[in-house]
């Protein structure tokens, strides 16, 4: 086997050895044993790519769109009763007094 002349390339190296140690189901050491691989470079490459996956997956972009919600709770409805009546209704408005104001509106008309 040859040696990988630049830095994409032991990166490739290492993360086919990575993948075929997944796959092996043998421990790191015999592993390396069998593949003639030193172990503490087999650690040193695990970590590196383990962060370096870590770190891809920390910095992809967002699938969704960043959201400005509005908080309209304090805001007021307004009722408009055959254009000549408006009544500014409040989160929590007493629904009973509005029937009775209604009512009075209709019954004056």
């Amino acid at each position: 086997m040859t040696t990988p002349s630049t830095p994409i390339d032991k990166q490739a190296l290492w993360t086919d050895r990575m993948a075929a140690w997944e796959v092996s189901g043998l421990s790191q050491p015999r592993f390396c044993e069998q593949n003639n691989i030193s172990y503490s470079a087999f650690g040193y490459w695990r970590t590196r790519l383990k962060n370096k996956k870590s770190f891809e997956q920390q910095t992809k972009p967002s699938l969704f769109l960043p959201v400005n919600v509005k908080n309209h709770d304090n805001n007021p409805l307004t009722l408009k009763i055959n254009n000549l009546h408006s009544i500014d209704l409040s989160p929590g408005f007493d629904a009973v007094l509005l029937a009775q104001i209604i009512q009075a509106i209709h019954g004056a008309a």
